[in-house]
């Protein structure tokens, strides 16, 4: 974009010398209306030419490569020497011109209107000129708030990078953490059947050694033989003797 806009300043200037060249010849050779018209399309061209300068300059400072800066640089440089010297024999034609009017009409205050025109017309100038800073100067700043925005842009994108690894890492651990949830989950429900099954071991022994128990106690209390046991076989002492 900057590149295209310092390009049109280039080919404005030039051709708006080439046309105020053409002026002053007419202002040098001729002589009557057509000189009084050259002179003032020529004027025209002049105050045309301060603002194009000052655009162009601006533009040129604008540019980032350094070798179409240097390349403006030399093209502006050129330029500025032919507007240096077409401005010269401008003043120089109309001087003439002034200088043969008023011996041929002794117009003096047709000389003084003519110093107050270009007086006038300084000022105007002069303005413009500092119309031209202003905006140059509000263009600057603009850019150094674009700037400062892009580097306020490149930082928030890093911190936003950086907030992005961190949740990153943080679903890893999640996951991690979830992970050894189900398999602690897994381990308590192996556990719980364990136990459960040491449960019924332990019931089921205590049930035999119960059944046991009371076997023994039958025993005792009913008096019942044992088997192989018989109460005929026992010696009768009386017998005996």
């Amino acid at each position: 974009m900057a590149s295209g806009d310092v390009k049109y300043w280039d080919t404005s200037y030039g051709k708006t010398l080439d046309q105020l060249d053409g002026f002053i010849a007419t202002m040098e050779s001729g002589s009557g209306d057509a000189r009084e018209d050259a002179m003032s399309e020529a004027s025209r061209s002049l105050k045309r030419l301060a603002g194009m300068r000052r655009s162009y300059n601006l533009e040129i400072k604008l540019l980032k490569d350094p070798n179409t800066k240097a390349h403006y640089n030399l093209e502006k440089s050129q330029k500025d020497s032919r507007y240096a010297t077409l401005q010269s024999r401008f003043d120089a034609a109309k001087a003439s011109g002034d200088s043969t009017r008023d011996e041929l009409f002794g117009g003096r205050r047709d000389v003084e209107s003519g110093e107050a025109q270009g007086k006038s017309a300084e000022a105007k100038l002069t303005e413009a000129d500092q119309y031209q800073d202003k905006t140059e100067a509000a263009y600057k700043n603009m850019i150094g708030v674009l700037q400062e925005t892009e580097a306020t842009a490149d930082t928030t994108a890093v911190e936003l990078t950086k907030q992005r690894e961190q949740l990153a890492r943080i679903t890893e651990d999640v996951t991690e953490i979830d992970s050894l949830l189900t398999r602690a989950d897994r381990l308590v429900k192996v556990f719980s059947k364990r136990m459960m099954t040491d449960k019924f071991i332990q019931c089921f022994g205590c049930l035999i050694v119960t059944i046991l128990v009371a076997i023994i106690v039958y025993v005792v209390v009913q008096q019942v033989e044992l088997p192989g046991g018989d109460d005929n076989d026992v010696p009768d002492p009386a017998a005996g003797s």
